[in-house]
């Protein structure tokens, strides 16, 4: 029982730092493009009615909450961690290289360079927690096994696509960065070596990633059309097998790409 001059309900504590990171990230400034183009490669996939949103800088009714914050600052910090290490093992290597496609689309390399043996490179890290890891690697902790790796998702390979075309790289690699590390037990059990507990990376020649970029190049020269016209373009995103997608804000299980929108709420009372 708690002492009389001790109050049955407290302050919650461990929450500051998520609330602090969500305050500082809502007060800073839009990030600017890498040039004044239309869209931004980071948003590659994305569905034109939040492409449309973007490009008429449409205050977000639905901004950043907490965890989102917490989770975007995680990734940030690993990502500048990474290209810190990287400097240091490729020296003469290039980060955060802004490049474009035009005025369409622009975006920052994570690390490009000239490898030996291999050519030019373009190189794109995500951050992923266990579970979309361990979908994209091929590692089922639940059940202790190994299963068919999915890959990086599709959006992801569409913005590193759009990356290594603008600079006519020979080969793109995605890596991924998991928050939490497999355990020694499951990766003593499938064999799995000390960087794969957390590390995974794909390959991709240009005769690969070539044509996601085309694609996505000209479906966003389809949405620019649209908005130049006055036309509001449709709630349409790429899906993971690169098809076209209809999204549906109001629907009663909507998809996960409105429900992580920022402009959400929005677009549900519009037609």
């Amino acid at each position: 029982m708690p002492s009389s001059d001790y109050p049955v309900r407290t302050p919650l504590i461990t929450d500051a730092l998520g609330e602090a990171l969500q305050r500082e990230m809502l007060e800073q400034a839009k990030k600017p493009k890498a040039f004044p183009t239309w869209f931004r490669h980071s948003d590659a996939g994305k569905c034109g009615r939040y492409l449309w949103y973007e490009h008429l800088d449409t205050e977000p009714s639905n901004p950043v909450d907490m965890s989102s914050a917490w989770v975007m600052t995680l990734g940030t910090m690993i990502h500048e961690e990474l290209q810190r290490a990287l400097q240091i093992r490729f020296p003469g290597c290039t980060i955060e290289r802004p490049v474009r496609h035009g005025d369409l689309s622009s975006g920052h390399l994570d690390f490009d360079g000239n490898l030996p043996g291999v050519g030019k490179v373009c190189y794109e890290l995500k951050t992923k927690a266990s579970y979309g890891w361990g979908k994209a690697s091929g590692w089922d902790r639940l059940h202790w096994k190994q299963v068919e790796p999915e890959g990086p998702q599709a959006s992801a390979k569409i913005q590193g696509a759009l990356n290594a075309a603008a600079i006519d790289a020979d080969l793109l690699i995605i890596g991924m960065i998991c928050t939490e590390s497999l355990s020694k037990g499951f990766a003593e059990k499938l064999g799995v070596s000390e960087v794969g507990r957390t590390v995974s990376e794909w390959h991709y020649p240009k005769s690969e990633y070539m044509p996601w970029a085309e694609e996505e190049l000209a479906r966003l020269g389809w949405i620019k059309d649209l908005i130049d016209s006055g036309i509001r373009p449709p709630r349409q995103a790429v899906g993971d097998e690169f098809q076209l997608i209809d999204l549906n804000p109001n629907a009663a299980k909507p998809n996960w790409m409105c429900q992580y929108c920022s402009h959400w709420d929005t677009c549900k009372g519009e037609a």
